[in-house]
């Protein structure tokens, strides 16, 4: 059985993966554009962890004593992008493996 692509017109994995790649901004773009639960859910979630990120990293910045966490948080931020971007992408793999059995 295929996808039905709706929106975009990507296969829903790739279009979960890509709302990830500039962090709230694509999360925007994707969750109003695909109607796809599974996308809308990876939207939602690139939107909220990376403007919470932005602004803890506003936050620090602004005072002398959290200073120096701010590229911590930096690091942080790269750690949550990978780890989405490939728990997304081995999500998919399985359900692709489960399909085809």
């Amino acid at each position: 059985m295929a996808e039905e692509n709706k929106g975009t017109g990507l296969p829903k994995n790739t279009a979960a993966a890509l709302s990830y790649v500039l962090g709230p901004i694509t999360g925007v773009v994707f969750y109003v554009l695909e109607k796809d639960p599974y996308v809308r859910f990876h939207a939602m979630q690139s939107i909220v962890v990376f403007v919470a990120l932005f602004v803890l990293q506003w936050v620090f910045g602004l005072t002398l004593i959290l200073l120096p966490l701010v590229p911590l948080l930096s690091i942080l931020g790269f750690v949550l992008w990978l780890l989405f971007d490939s728990r997304d992408a081995s999500y998919s793999e399985c359900v692709n493996q489960n399909r085809s059995e």
